[in-house]
């Protein structure tokens, strides 16, 4: 149930994410640096993996969800951003 809640508010921020039926773990594009270590995410290369463990809450959910819609961007858009102030 606290998967399908994460994949749900993630999909109201557009933040592209998927999981397995019953899987705990959501694969989802890749956030900040900053976001990644505030939240602690297991990444490779342009993909977040998201685990919802037993003692994750929904108030936990909706905190990373602000941190994403408020400027979480992701990798790529960063990366686009350092590229813009070198020219």
């Amino acid at each position: 149930e606290t998967t399908r809640y994460a994949l749900k508010r993630l999909e109201e921020i557009s933040w592209d994410a998927h999981a397995e039926e019953y899987s705990v773990t959501i694969v989802m594009k890749r956030p900040s640096e900053e976001i990644v270590k505030k939240w602690q995410l297991a990444v490779e290369k342009h993909i977040a993996h998201l685990l919802i463990m037993p003692h994750v809450s929904k108030k936990q959910i909706d905190a990373l969800i602000e941190d994403l819609s408020r400027g979480g961007g992701d990798i790529n858009s960063q990366a686009k951003r350092g590229l813009d102030r070198n020219l």
